[in-house]
C-alpha cells in the first residue's frame, strides 16, 4: 500500500482517506478467512461503516512505516455481531487494532478469541493492543477471552465509552511485557453519561 499522510488526512479523528491492504467502506457483511497482510505502508486492514465482520484464522503483521496512526486495523463506525479467532496482530506501527465508534447509532457486539496483539514496543508510536471506544446510547459489549496481549507499549485493552451502555469481559487472558520496560494490562475508562459493566477475571499479568 502508498502511505496516504498523517495529520490531516489519515490520523485519529478520520481514516476515509488512509489507504490499506483491505479497504471497507459501507459493507454489511465482511467475512476474512486465513487471510494473510505483511508489510504495509499504511493500515493492515481500513474500514468505515461496516457491520457483521468476522475475522478467522487471520494474521496481520508489519503494518505502517513505523509512523503515527497506522496499524493492523483501523475501523471507524463498527456494528453488528463481529467475531476475531484465531488471528494474530503483530508489529504495529502505533495502534495495533482501533475500532472508535464515534456516530453511528447501531450496537456492535465484538467477541475476541485465542488471538494474540503484540510487538509495537520498539515502534517510534507503539500503543494499545486492542482499543475500542463507544459513543453512542445504546448497549455495547466487548467479550475478550483466552487471548495474549504480549510486548506492546501501552495498554493490552483499552475500552471506554461516552454515553450508553458498555458491557466488558476480559476472561482467562495474558498479559506480558516480556522483557520490555512497561505495559499495562486492561484500561476501562467511563465517561459522560455512560454506564459500563464491567468483568475482568482469571487473567495473567
Amino acid at each position: 500500500t502508498v502511505d496516504a499522510g498523517g495529520a490531516g488526512t489519515c490520523d485519529a479523528l478520520t481514516n476515509t482517506a488512509c489507504n490499506g491492504a483491505l479497504y471497507f467502506s459501507t459493507v454489511t457483511t465482511i467475512v476474512l478467512n486465513n487471510v494473510d497482510v505483511n508489510g504495509t505502508a499504511e493500515q493492515g486492514l481500513n474500514a468505515n461503516n461496516i457491520s457483521n465482520l468476522t475475522v478467522e484464522g487471520c494474521s496481520f503483521t508489519n503494518c505502517g512505516n513505523n509512523e503515527q496512526f497506522e496499524g493492523c486495523m483501523k475501523i471507524r463506525e463498527l456494528t453488528g455481531t463481529c467475531l476475531f479467532n484465531n488471528s494474530t496482530f503483530t508489529f504495529a506501527s502505533d495502534e495495533t487494532v482501533e475500532i472508535i465508534n464515534a456516530v453511528t447509532n447501531g450496537a456492535l457486539n465484538l467477541t475476541v478469541t485465542n488471538c494474540t496483539f503484540s510487538d509495537n514496543f520498539d515502534k517510534t508510536f507503539g500503543e494499545k493492543g486492542l482499543h475500542v471506544t463507544t459513543s453512542n446510547t445504546t448497549t455495547n459489549s466487548l467479550t475478550v477471552d483466552n487471548c495474549f496481549f504480549r510486548r506492546l507499549k501501552s495498554q493490552g485493552v483499552r475500552a471506554s465509552a461516552t454515553a450508553g451502555t458498555f458491557n466488558v469481559n476480559v476472561t482467562d487472558t495474558e498479559f506480558n511485557k516480556d522483557t520490555k520496560k512497561f505495559m499495562s494490562g486492561v484500561e476501562i475508562i467511563p465517561a459522560g453519561t455512560s454506564t459500563m459493566d464491567i468483568n475482568v477475571n482469571r487473567n495473567t499479568m
